[in-house]
């Protein structure tokens, strides 16, 4: 299973041809994360500390049935973190169907659609059908939850290989106030 994040317009790493892949390795599998895909339900895996923000997250059935589990991340610049490598790019597992902008109220929404600024600033709960946040009184700023939801998120599916991919990095692009050339 790949799972493709958002790299940015016009890196080499967001021009990825899953063709490619697909005739180098032909086992490997392709499916959008970003909702439920092939699967019949969400999997829920439990952080298992408990966690900082949310005791489990419900994710596409790939990140439980995978063999092995590869971040494949650009080395980058971030506003909230500082830098995003490995573990950053795990923010991109959560489906938006569930914790995305548009997500459903209840139930997932059935397509996806939006961004996941309600995990960057706590301006929404989780669709009702997966496990709430801890403390919905929480600091509701990026600089506290963007690394804790990271965190939580790494050990309910350790990351089996780490790749960073820093031939071409992006700078400012995220960083508040950037003015670029």
């Amino acid at each position: 299973m790949v799972h493709r994040g958002s790299c940015g317009r016009g890196h080499p790493a967001s021009q990825l041809d899953p063709q490619e892949i697909l005739s180098a390795a032909p086992r490997v599998e392709f499916e959008n994360t970003n909702y439920l895909g092939l699967g019949k339900k969400y999997s829920r895996l439990t952080v298992p500390h408990g966690g900082y923000l949310f005791p489990a997250f419900d994710l596409n059935h790939a990140y439980e049935d995978c063999d092995v589990f590869v971040s494949l991340a650009k080395m980058k610049e971030h506003g909230t973190t500082g830098i995003t490598l490995s573990m950053k790019n795990c923010f991109g597992i959560t489906p938006v169907t569930i914790y995305g902008s548009n997500a459903g109220v209840d139930e997932p929404a059935l397509t996806p659609q939006g961004g996941r600024e309600p995990l960057h600033s706590g301006s929404r709960q989780p669709s009702k059908s997966a496990p709430a946040e801890k403390d919905p009184t929480s600091p509701r700023r990026g600089d506290y939850r963007v690394p804790r939801i990271v965190v939580d998120l790494v050990a309910a599916r350790p990351i089996d290989l780490a790749i960073v991919e820093g031939v071409t990095t992006m700078t400012g692009e995220k960083v508040p106030g950037f003015q670029g050339p």
